[in-house]
């Protein structure tokens, strides 16, 4: 079984449209990009761009999205992937009165900075979305893991959201009756029949940008995404939770082979001057082979950690499936 442990919330933010709005692209990527942004504007101690001295350690938005983590500047990892994936509708058009909801994941601790996310998304909703800038309202806030408001007429309620940790949610989520939250014992990690499996398909659901430069598409391999994977499990588990090592040892087993691979070169939210071969986001397929009980664990907590690096262009959203169980 997976030994190492990261602990997540799920919240769900509603806003209601204001009037008819219509997103041209992505509406998760678009509002991915918006939101430290945003999030600076209403969280920042400081209001100016020199958050790399930060003299207010204690700044939400510092914390939220620039603390620099020792494992970083000991050169264990190459950047600080965010506390936080923002996921929302794919839906393109709202009319007024519609919701869209914004579904967030927040890794470790970082869920007591709860009250900045949702200001952040009031003055996203005040300064407007899309290419009108069209007004939406915060209606409600949610923990989607419990269903308890946390947030409604503009009331924040005294509570945190529920946490859980990774390994526990896809037992809750394949319907494991042998979850007790709060502990990690072996008998509650065991949300598998122990078995050796081959054959997943990893399919990436939204453009995904690599954390590595790929000059062009032919440069993108099976093996190149797995160790995307790789790498994103270990960095969000080493940051934020407890990564053990042995959780990878596996790897150098696998086989990948090419699937249907394609290329996004541009987005409609980079600006122009970023458009270049730096910010291929892939989509499609690959296959991945000869994989035991551990690895097909591994990846399938990228369910919920995605695969890719911050940008406007890509925390790739991916669905592990096909997989053929060898008695």
């Amino acid at each position: 079984m997976l030994k190492s442990e990261l602990k997540f919330s799920k919240i769900i933010i509603s806003l209601v449209a204001t009037s008819e709005c219509i997103f041209n692209g992505y509406t998760d990527l678009f509002i991915q990009n918006y939101f430290p942004h945003v999030l600076k504007e209403t969280s920042c101690l400081k209001s100016d761009n020199l958050c790399d001295i930060c003299s207010i350690p204690t700044c939400p938005y510092y914390q939220i999205i620039h603390d620099k983590n020792d494992k970083i500047e000991a050169g264990y990892l190459e950047y600080r992937p965010y506390p936080y994936i923002i996921n929302a509708s794919d839906k393109y058009l709202f009319f007024r009165g519609e919701l869209l909801d914004i579904n967030i994941t927040i890794f470790g601790d970082y869920a007591k900075y709860l009250k900045n996310f949702i200001s952040a998304f009031q003055k996203m909703g005040e300064i407007g979305f899309g290419d009108y800038k069209n007004k939406f309202q915060v209606s409600s806030v949610r923990d989607a893991l419990t269903g308890d408001l946390l947030f409604g007429n503009n009331e924040i309620a005294q509570k945190q959201p529920k946490q859980m940790t990774i390994l526990e949610y896809i037992g809750y989520k394949f319907g494991t009756t042998h979850i007790n939250h709060g502990t990690n014992t072996e008998n509650n990690q065991n949300v598998f029949a122990r078995q050796i499996l081959k054959n997943i398909q990893i399919t990436f659901l939204t453009p995904t940008k690599l954390s590595n430069k790929i000059e062009n598409i032919d440069a993108v391999k099976c093996d190149t995404l797995f160790e995307e994977a790789i790498e994103r499990y270990t960095s969000l588990h080493l940051l934020y939770g407890d990564f053990r090592d042995e959780d990878t040892l596996g790897k150098n087993q696998v086989f990948t082979s090419n699937g249907d691979i394609e290329a996004k070169e541009k987005c409609r939210y980079i600006r122009p001057s970023q458009q270049n071969s730096d910010l291929l986001g892939i989509l499609g397929t690959c296959r991945i082979s000869n994989i035991d009980e551990k690895m097909f664990q591994l990846l399938k907590t990228l369910e919920i950690l995605h695969i890719g690096k911050n940008a406007s262009y890509g925390m790739g959203k991916v669905k592990i499936d096909n997989w053929i169980l060898v008695k």
